[in-house]
């Protein structure tokens, strides 16, 4: 990805790590489409560590607050772990359990 677009993402700050990790992804992808990728490519989702943007978010979390690859790469992975919770996710799930019968 272009200097431009670290750059951009880098600007959306944040109180600390985390939130700036959360804050760039969440900018960059829905949560229809976080769904759709894991880090690593696991539970047949696709690979999101090895796309350019991924290695902008990188950059640019780097550029903001002063941390590790590996610091950063924990808080995507935590954020894409915990992308079905959102937008009502882990709300319908708890329904759904406890509509279906008991053995």
């Amino acid at each position: 990805m272009c200097a431009g677009a670290v750059s951009h993402l880098s600007v959306l700050g944040g109180r600390n790590r985390a939130d700036v990790c959360r804050r760039i992804l969440k900018h960059c992808m829905s949560n229809e489409v976080a769904n759709q990728y894991s880090w690593h490519g696991r539970k047949k989702k696709a690979v999101f560590g090895k796309l350019p943007l991924a290695d902008a978010v990188q950059k640019a979390v780097m550029r903001s607050l002063k941390c590790t690859a590996e610091e950063v790469e924990h808080e995507c992975r935590e954020w894409f772990r915990t992308a079905s919770d959102r937008d009502g996710g882990r709300k319908k799930r708890t329904a759904k359990k406890s509509d279906e019968p008991s053995q």
